[in-house]
């Protein structure tokens, strides 16, 4: 398997598997570009908030964060919304 397709499996199961954890935590619902991209802003500000997240937990992170971008563009604000949860969930400190 190919680390691109390593990767994308990574980021697949992490979004299944965190996605019904991060909706309940979050109650931030994207319904417009502006939204959209606030909540893109948002994730950025909590990965410099905590930036000790691992080389590779990182580029997972920055994968999302571009994903959800890419989403927001095309006006798909739940995909984006998805995955901006489970991004913010890798950064999210206690």
């Amino acid at each position: 398997m190919s680390n691109s397709a390593s990767r994308l499996a990574i980021i697949a199961l992490g979004v299944f598997t965190l996605l019904p954890a991060a909706k309940a935590v979050s109650a931030q619902e994207i319904a417009d570009l502006g939204a959209c991209q606030q909540a893109v802003k948002d994730a950025l500000t909590a990965r410099d908030q905590n930036p000790k997240i691992g080389d590779k937990s990182e580029a997972i992170f920055n994968d999302l964060v571009k994903q959800a971008q890419e989403f927001c563009d095309q006006q798909k604000f739940k995909e984006a919304s998805a995955h901006l949860n489970v991004a913010r969930g890798m950064v999210a400190s206690d």
